[in-house]
């Protein structure tokens, strides 16, 4: 690829935590869809496997339901499947990728987000609720995680990812301690590794369970 080819290939990148609304996160994801998947394979995007595994190490109940809040193209889902999850349902806002995670058929539904009300496909609570990738500035903030205890049911697991950009927003630590200390959850796993390890990016992997 030439030089100015390899530029444009990190323009989304560069730029994905940059964002400050939500109506520009949806114009950047639909023009980034066609090669989201490829950029972030390239710069070795860790996340999704270490959260798929850190949910099955707390026993994540593997038969049942999974949501994938944020499942974008479904490069979460493939890694959720190939770590057990067998039925997965996938939610995201750009109908962009959500278009490309039908074509992967690892999700046995699919649900466009509405950004004012993002849950009102959910009927029933979930065992096991995921969030890779997706709690940003820009993206979704430290109130996505009350929001998903409601999705949960009583003992299930939230999973999700917390790259540098997030942390140094004290809102979401902040949040986490607050949703602890009043007892709507307890932390099962928190690990401090790659993210996108290409661009020296780390994540922290938390693993949450709903109380009663």
């Amino acid at each position: 690829m030439s030089q100015d080819g390899e530029m444009t290939k990190k323009k989304f990148l560069d730029s994905a935590y940059e964002l400050d609304s939500a109506e520009k996160t949806r114009d950047f994801y639909k023009e980034w869809a066609q090669t989201y998947d490829q950029e972030i394979t390239d710069n070795g995007y860790a996340s999704p496997v270490r959260t798929a595994q850190a949910l099955v190490s707390c026993g994540a109940q593997l038969d049942r339901p999974l949501l994938d809040i944020g499942c974008g193209t479904g490069i979460s889902g493939v890694f959720l499947k190939q770590s057990g999850f067998k039925e997965l349902h996938g939610s995201d806002f750009s109908t962009d990728m959500l278009a490309l995670a039908k074509g992967k058929d690892l999700y046995s539904r699919l649900h466009h987000a509405d950004l004012n009300n993002p849950f009102d496909f959910v009927e029933e609570q979930y065992q096991t609720v995921t969030a890779i990738g997706v709690m940003a500035p820009g993206h979704a903030g430290p109130q996505l995680i009350e929001s998903v205890l409601t999705l949960t049911a009583t003992g299930g697991l939230f999973g999700f990812s917390m790259n540098d950009h997030t942390l140094d927003d004290p809102g979401y630590l902040s949040e986490i301690d607050r949703l602890v200390k009043s007892r709507k959850m307890r932390i099962r796993w928190s690990e401090y590794g790659d993210h996108l390890p290409q661009i020296g990016l780390n994540s922290i992997i938390m693993v949450i369970e709903k109380l009663g």
